[in-house]
């Protein structure tokens, strides 16, 4: 029994989620530009899986103390058009009890929330929690995987729900990983009522990005 007290004692402590790491690892110019070339390599079947639009993102951490103390803008890009930003987000990241990090998803009140202009990253540091919308459930919650040397996140499967203007209320499912250098995510809709898919990026295949910059 002491050895076994003895064995827990000496035991590295599980590794802790870090809201200012995990803003230092997801900040940066991302694109997919790998993905879209092996998947684009004659004799691959044309399968929705597959990505192959061609992608960018931003990920800024900005100084914005009326919303939090680790802030991060996201604007993600596709072809044809990179001028507007298919999504826009601000994460307002935070520490939790439990370990993990919980990123509150702060949603444009002014304007459409996709396919929009991007903002700027100072018109975002002056704006309050009054200038957004939030949907709790819709939050996102990393920890962080040691083995795999990454963060793992996404939003708790169906509580993120919100009522599309055409098909009625649906789930939104979103899980992402972060490295330092790179991150992975995708993102499907699903139908509240029969539970059949309403849209997905790609088959729900991640989309892999790498940090250009």
């Amino acid at each position: 029994m002491r050895a076994f007290v003895l064995l827990l004692a000496l035991a590295p402590a599980p590794a802790l989620a870090d809201a200012a790491q995990l803003a230092d690892w997801w900040t940066g110019v991302f694109d997919n530009h790998a993905q879209v070339t092996a998947n684009s390599a004659p004799g691959e079947p044309d399968v929705p899986e597959l990505s192959r639009t061609a992608r960018r993102m931003t990920v800024e951490r900005i100084a914005a103390p009326k919303l939090g103390t680790v802030v991060v803008l996201l604007h993600a890009y596709k072809a044809p058009d990179m001028a507007i930003a298919n999504r826009a987000r601000v994460y307002v990241l935070k520490d939790l009890p439990d370990g993990r990090v919980r990123a509150v998803q702060h949603f444009f009140k002014d304007g459409q929330t996709y396919d929009r202009k991007p903002t700027d990253a100072l018109a975002v540091a002056a704006k309050a929690p009054g200038d957004f919308n939030f949907y709790p459930d819709c939050d996102m919650f990393f920890a962080f995987d040691a083995k795999a040397g990454r963060y793992t996140g996404g939003m708790p499967s169906r509580m993120c729900v919100y009522e599309h203007a055409t098909d009625g209320f649906v789930y939104a499912e979103f899980d992402q990983f972060v490295w330092p250098r790179a991150t992975r995510y995708r993102d499907r809709s699903v139908k509240v009522a029969t539970g059949t898919v309403r849209g997905s990026i790609d088959g729900f295949a991640y989309l892999r990005f790498r940090k250009i910059d």
